[in-house]
C-alpha cells in the first residue's frame, strides 16, 4: 500500500480516537451530573420549583418569592447538598402522609430556603399559616401607600421592611436619602446606642455583627468578605447577622 494513503488513514484514525475520547468524557461528566439518581423525581422536582421560584424572572411565582427577597441558600443550588440537608425526613413525611401530601414549606415565610427555615408539611399545615399570609398583605398595602408618599425618593420593598424592623418610622424613613443603605443604617444606630446590646451577644454573632459593620475602624464588609473571614457560606452570615439584628433591636 502507498506511503501516502497509509499516513492518512492513520490521521483519520487519530481524528477518530480523539473525538471518541471527547464524547466518553462528555459520557462520565453526564453521568457525574446525574449520581443522584433522583432525576424526573417528586424530590428533585421540588428543589426545581423552589430554584425557579427565586431565581428565574421569567417564572410565575417569582413575584410572590424571589422579587420580594425571599433567596435560596448557596448550598441548596447544588442538588446533592439539597439532598443530604432533606431527602431522609422526606422520604419519613412520605411515609407518614403519602407523597403528594409532602411539600417543602418555610417556617418563617419572610425567610429563605434554608435547612433551618424548612420544614416538610401536608396542604393543611401549609393553609393554616393564615395569619403570616394577613401580615404579608398587610405589608404589602402598607409599602404601596408608602410609595404613594415617597413617589421618586422611594426604596425598595426588601430595604423600607428592614428599616422599620429596626426601629425607623414610616415617615423617617420618606426623609431618609434613597442612597443609604441598610449596612449605613445600622453603622450608625449600632456605634450612637446599642453598643451595650452589641456586648451582650454570643461571642460568634458579635465578632461577626463587629468585622460585618466595621464598628472597630475598619469598613462596612461584604456577606462574601465576612463568610471568607470566618470560614461561613454567605447564607450562614445572613443569617447570623440578622438574628442578632433582630436581638438588637428587640424584634422578632
Amino acid at each position: 500500500m502507498p506511503s501516502g494513503v497509509y499516513v492518512r488513514t492513520e490521521e483519520i484514525k487519530k481524528r477518530i480516537s480523539e473525538s471518541n475520547k471527547g464524547r466518553k468524557m462528555s459520557l462520565e461528566n453526564r453521568e457525574r451530573l446525574f449520581k443522584h439518581g433522583l432525576s424526573h423525581t417528586r424530590f428533585h422536582n421540588i428543589w426545581t420549583g423552589m430554584k425557579q421560584r427565586c431565581i428565574d424572572k421569567n417564572c410565575e411565582a417569582f413575584l410572590r418569592y424571589g422579587a420580594r427577597g425571599i433567596t435560596i441558600c448557596e448550598e441548596w443550588l447544588d442538588f446533592v447538598n439539597f439532598k443530604n440537608d432533606m431527602y431522609d425526613s422526606y422520604l419519613k413525611h412520605c411515609e407518614d402522609f403519602g407523597e403528594k401530601q409532602t411539600s417543602i414549606d418555610r417556617k418563617d415565610n419572610e425567610g429563605n430556603y434554608c435547612k433551618e427555615n424548612c420544614r416538610w408539611a401536608t396542604a393543611k399545615e401549609q393553609s393554616a399559616n393564615t395569619s403570616t399570609r394577613y401580615r404579608r398583605i398587610e405589608k404589602e398595602n402598607e409599602y404601596k401607600e408608602y410609595l404613594k408618599e415617597t413617589k421618586d425618593n422611594a426604596v425598595s420593598y426588601g430595604l423600607f421592611w428592614n428599616r422599620i424592623k429596626i426601629g425607623f418610622t414610616k415617615a423617617e424613613i420618606i426623609k431618609m436619602p434613597k442612597n443609604v443603605t441598610w449596612e449605613d443604617v445600622c453603622k450608625k444606630e449600632f456605634l450612637e446606642t446599642k453598643k451595650d446590646k452589641i456586648e451582650s451577644l454570643p461571642n460568634n454573632w458579635k465578632k461577626i455583627i463587629k468585622y460585618r459593620f466595621g464598628l472597630e475602624g475598619g469598613r462596612i464588609r461584604t456577606l462574601q468578605e465576612t463568610g471568607d473571614n470566618f470560614n461561613l457560606s454567605r447564607e450562614r452570615v445572613r443569617q447570623l447577622v440578622e438574628k442578632g439584628v433582630n436581638r438588637i433591636f428587640d424584634t422578632n
